[in-house]
This record gives structure tokens, C-alpha cells and sequence, in this order.
């Protein structure tokens, strides 16, 4: 864990975090955030250079974005982003 990080340092930022939503391969368990049952068509942007970066996007394969399909951020299913609240 570290006090200040960026993309890329492979550190765990300190801080305290409100999700928008819960997400996961099972039905939706219950609970009080909104949830989302991902599929192969769900998947997170990890190119730092998109508008919908660090975003969980649904598209079939054959329609994402070329410079996600030939770069690191592959289709994939990952997980859900955060926002950090200042403490």
C-alpha cells in the first residue's frame, strides 16, 4: 500500500473508496448496490489513452475498439472501478 500512486506502480493506494456498483459471474446476491452479472461481453478498459479508460465496457469482441484488441487492455471481464473520497 502506498500514500501516492499512479497507472502502472503495481501499489495499492491508500484512502477510502465508494463503489458504484458490485459486479460478478453469479445471479445477483442481494444487497444494497447496484449489481451487474458479467458475461463475455463484459470487459475492462485498461488503455490509459481511452476516453473510457479504467470503465467496464459490454461489446461483442468483433466490435471492440481495434487498439484494445491488439494492445494489453484485451476483452476481458475485471473488476469494478472506484472512486476515491477524500479523507
Amino acid at each position: 500500500m502506498a500514500a501516492e500512486t499512479h497507472d502502472g506502480n503495481m501499489a495499492t493506494p491508500l484512502g477510502i473508496y465508494t463503489l458504484d456498483f458490485a459486479f460478478g459471474t453469479a445471479p445477483n446476491p442481494g444487497g444494497g448496490l447496484q449489481y451487474v452479472q458479467v458475461g463475455p461481453d463484459h470487459w475492462w478498459d485498461g488503455d490509459m489513452k481511452s476516453p473510457t479508460y479504467n470503465t467496464m465496457q459490454v461489446c461483442k469482441k468483433a466490435q471492440v475498439p481495434v487498439r484494445h484488441v491488439a494492445g494489453r487492455a484485451a476483452p476481458r471481464t475485471s473488476t469494478s472501478r472506484s472512486t476515491r473520497t477524500q479523507s
